[in-house]
């Protein structure tokens, strides 16, 4: 995971993202934090009928912006470095 990951996962270690002269983790995991719906999480286990948390992550711009710069330079950019990948929901 990059530095500014909304929270930490057990067993996943944290790297610096890309720099001058460091192109980033060869693998990274980066996750975005709907907040609306994390704290409206069903104590039942069932997931909700509807849900665009995984349709909204596709359509992120500061994700699809790492997917471009790995894609053209091979760096892996730190897209949570402003706002810690935390958004208010998934409405997108």
């Amino acid at each position: 995971m990059l530095e500014s990951n909304p929270h930490e996962v057990f067993g996943i270690s944290v790297e610096p993202a890309a720099n001058d002269t460091y192109l980033g983790p060869h693998v990274t995991l980066t996750e975005l934090l709907y907040e609306s719906e994390f704290y409206s999480l069903p104590l039942d286990d069932v997931p909700p009928l509807h849900n665009a948390v995984h349709y909204c992550v596709r359509k992120d711009k500061k994700l699809i912006k790492q997917i471009v710069e790995f894609t053209n330079t091979g760096r892996v950019i730190d897209p949570c470095q402003d706002d810690q990948c935390r958004r208010a929901s998934a409405k997108c």
